[in-house]
């Protein structure tokens, strides 16, 4: 059964290929997979992943520090959440507090709503009372997503290329 783990290089090979995955999508798969390939370089890469991370009241940057896991399966990576410790102006119309993905091969099985089903209480037990999460209009399967979460539509921005983004809240206050 999946759970949310923190990033571990123990999850290495199926990172990478997921990695490969977004890459053969055209997607930004973050640093080159040649240089994630070597044992100690992934290593530094997870624990600058997991030492991002600080307390919500400190001294605000730009972009946020966020809490990141991943979504296991025994040794198999299958994606990731993250958790923007505070919003911008620039992200409470266009990001929100989280962001997820998954991997080509796990998608259309349920596996980001469970992903955010499982990282709500723990956005509360970090002091969270509400979150607000956005998509662009014509990700239909994130808005599921966040609809079958109980996210409730608050409107419409548009950025300045003209997408039209949904935003959405999820009252955490009944979560435990």
């Amino acid at each position: 059964m999946p759970y949310l783990a923190k990033p571990n290089i123990r999850y290495q090979t199926s990172y990478l290929s997921a990695l490969a995955e977004y890459k053969e999508e055209g997607l930004d798969a973050g640093p080159p997979i040649f240089a994630l390939a070597d044992p100690p370089t992934f290593d530094r890469y997870v624990k600058d992943i997991c030492g991002k991370v600080n307390n919500r009241s400190a001294i605000k940057s730009d972009p946020p520090p966020s809490v990141v896991w991943w979504w296991v399966e025994g040794s198999r990576y299958l994606g990731r959440i993250s958790l923007r410790l505070y919003l911008t102006p620039y992200l409470a119309s266009y990001g929100g507090h989280v962001g997820y993905d998954v991997r080509k091969s796990e998608r259309g099985r349920g596996v980001a709503s469970e992903m955010l089903k499982a990282a709500l209480p723990l956005a509360r037990s970090m002091g969270y009372e509400k979150l607000i999460l956005v998509c662009e209009e014509k990700n239909i399967p994130s808005r599921k997503v966040i609809e079958k979460n109980n996210g409730f539509f608050l409107g419409y921005s548009v950025d300045g290329e003209g997408k039209k983004h949904l935003r959405f809240q999820i009252d955490l206050t009944g979560i435990r």
